[in-house]
């Protein structure tokens, strides 16, 4: 079988939300997962796409949160798709210069911090995910689940 045509999708519907309750209930909204596609193990050239997210129910306006991003199979800094025994390293990061790495804030990793207007859906937050070039990994379905955590 040829090595040209790994499909490695990253789920980030798996959700723990944390909710003070004397607080306004601020969750986790409608999710679009990070889909690689096609990774060729001979390009050059690294593989990027992107996801969001978005805050919905924060009842009282002026409410501001923090959402992180758990590490899945890897960790925050060196996070890794799996197919069985066999990884594919990734990440996710705030920014489209690839240079913030989305995480819990510690260890050179950010976070996302907005302020809700209080109005039913807030905003959406874009993630973006890249597979550095040049990894040699047999041809498989790579995953991994990552957990979206809101504080408010």
């Amino acid at each position: 079988m040829s090595r040209y045509g790994a499909v490695f999708w990253l789920a980030l519907g798996s959700l723990a939300l944390i909710a003070s309750p004397v607080r306004a209930a601020c969750q986790v909204g409608s999710v679009s997962a990070l889909a690689f596609g096609s990774y060729n193990v001979l390009s050059p050239t690294d593989i990027t796409t992107t996801g969001s997210f978005n805050v919905r129910n924060c009842s009282a306006g002026g409410r501001t949160y923090t959402a992180t991003l758990s590490a899945g199979n890897g960790t925050l800094t060196a996070r890794l798709l799996k197919n069985g025994v066999n990884t594919l390293a990734y990440n996710v990061y705030k920014d489209a210069a690839y240079t913030q790495i989305l995480g819990s804030g510690s260890g050179g990793t950010v976070t996302i911090v907005n302020t809700n207007s209080g109005s039913g859906t807030g905003p959406t937050h874009t993630l973006y995910g890249r597979i550095s070039a040049g990894q040699d990994v047999p041809v498989g379905s790579y995953t991994d689940t990552l957990t979206i955590t809101l504080t408010f």
